[in-house]
């Protein structure tokens, strides 16, 4: 038991470090040379998931943190001046027999957070949750929690929430993951899991998207692309995206090795007869686009050598999960996908590329954009906070810390200055 456990540990390391074309759809490139203001959150952490109630954003980042959601508030610090972690075993006495526990996966339900904690010599999973209904630092933790319907020996590895469902990756060994989903409205550890899929190679993160067109949630995991109406009906279209012609881009390099696929999005169109844009991510830089039942594949234009017979040619830095990003008030509508280098941007607008100025950047070098040491570090996902006045996003570092951007246009009309927490 303790061995595949500690197997499960190094598939959630993994799933953070492994981390005809189409014509449309062309990403930003953009460098800026910024002054970075820096918060007192650590530039070094890794932030697996962060959430929001109505008055504090919530981090999961090997620690559990917290903080006021009022703009310029800071990271509760201890006596020390470090910031302050609100684990488990610092609220309870749930976890006092481990020497220490991790978390990088967590999701909020109504005022509920459910935080996947491991521990770190790899032979345990829990899940413990935080009521955050009028929270103020002093609330326990509750847990763990056996949820009554799993298997005795099935343990709770990622939790993902969207729309109405709530999607567990489990595992029964090193080698065999399920996909189990359960209703949002009254969930509770009592609560009906319907089985998607059982026994399942996971070499990567669960991510999920909805696709209210069709009413489909696109499932990415590892080397495969599912769907599901999330009731009854699973199906594995890996075989049917691979099947593109235009899936190679340039030389001999196959995108599906590795971990594979890295996020999913689905961004609704104006055409109701071709319906909902999926975009797929991978770990080798391909960007997978369907759309009216068709796959291609969108490349990197802007690669250093212009030479289609070069094997890097066409391909982007490892792509990570991708978000979309839609701010009426602003003008926004894009897709942002994390990468190794920082991260790309593509409008969603009319789909296709909008160059900046030419003395702001070289196009034929920098495959990304924004502030200098963004751009170095590796971003592995996005959250949008759209409950302030002033709407903002968050980009998720690997070993880079929790970046902030406002999305505010400057008087250049722009929007990409971020600032690091």
């Amino acid at each position: 038991m303790k061995l595949y456990r500690y197997f499960l540990l190094i598939i959630i390391i993994i799933s953070f470090y492994g981390c005809g074309t189409e014509e449309g759809g062309l990403f930003y490139s953009l460098e800026q040379e910024t002054e970075i203001t820096n918060g007192n959150l650590s530039n070094e952490i890794t932030i697996g998931a962060i959430e929001r109630n109505a008055d504090y954003y919530f981090v999961a980042a090997g620690n559990f943190y917290y903080r006021e959601a009022a703009s310029g508030s800071a990271w509760p610090e201890n006596e020390d001046d470090v910031v302050q972690s609100y684990n488990p075993d610092d609220s309870s006495e749930s976890l006092s027999d481990y020497d220490l526990y991790l978390t990088y996966d967590m999701i909020l339900v109504d005022d509920l957070i459910y935080a996947v904690y491991y521990s770190t010599d790899g032979t345990d999973f829990q899940v413990f949750s935080l009521d955050t209904a009028g929270f103020d630092g002093s609330e326990a933790w509750s847990g763990p929690l056996n949820f009554d319907l799993l298997d005795p020996e099935e343990y709770v590895v990622e939790l993902e929430v969207c729309e109405d469902k709530i999607f567990f990756l489990t595992a029964t060994s090193a080698t065999s993951y399920n996909i189990k989903i359960a209703d949002v409205a009254g969930f509770d550890k009592t609560t009906a899991f319907f089985t998607l899929q059982t026994g399942l190679y996971a070499s990567g993160g669960l991510r999920v998207d909805y696709d209210s067109v069709s009413d489909t949630f696109w499932i990415v995991m590892g080397n495969n692309i599912f769907t599901t109406d999330g009731e009854s009906t699973f199906t594995d279209i890996t075989d049917d995206a691979m099947a593109a012609e235009d899936c190679v881009v340039g030389g001999e390099i196959e995108y599906l090795s590795g971990e594979g696929f890295k996020g999913v999005v689905c961004a609704e169109t104006d055409d109701d007869e071709a319906g909902t844009e999926v975009y797929i991510t991978s770990k080798e830089g391909v960007m997978l686009k369907y759309i009216g039942g068709e796959w291609t594949t969108i490349s990197n234009q802007y690669t250093e050598e212009d030479d289609e017979d070069d094997p890097e040619y066409g391909l982007f830095e490892s792509l990570h999960n991708i978000v979309h990003i839609e701010i009426a008030s602003e003008g926004i509508d894009v897709l942002l996908a994390g990468s190794d280098e920082g991260y790309y941007e593509m409008s969603l607008d009319d789909n296709s590329f909008d160059s900046p100025e030419e003395e702001d950047t070289d196009l034929t070098t920098e495959n990304q954009f924004s502030i200098i040491d963004m751009s170095d570090s590796i971003i592995t996902s996005f959250y949008l906070d759209t409950e302030p006045e002033d709407p903002v996003v968050f980009g998720l570092g690997l070993n880079a810390g929790l970046w902030i951007n406002s999305m505010v246009e400057d008087e250049d009309g722009d929007y990409r200055d971020w600032d690091v927490e």
